[in-house]
């Protein structure tokens, strides 16, 4: 996921992408769901600056889901915002 906003950061959104959806299934597995909301939030985002606007909702609502369990509410405005 590191790696990812690196990539993002340096303005290579389809690496940071491919990172984002290469971590994704390992935190799945590893049931860690407070960095999977992280991931799909930066998922979405890349999605939003590369103007894929339909699944940059999906994966910002997926994010949402996810931080609302957790009940993390700064997280949930930062998806928000």
């Amino acid at each position: 996921v590191r790696l990812g906003e690196t990539a993002l950061k340096t303005g290579d959104r389809q690496k940071a992408l491919g990172l984002f959806n290469e971590a994704l299934p390992v935190l799945r597995e590893i049931e860690d769901r407070e960095w999977e909301g992280l991931t799909l939030f930066l998922i979405g985002e890349t999605q939003r600056q590369s103007s894929d606007l339909r699944a940059a909702r999906e994966s910002l609502d997926a994010a949402l889901k996810i931080k609302r369990e957790l009940k993390t509410p700064l997280d949930q405005a930062l998806i928000l915002k």
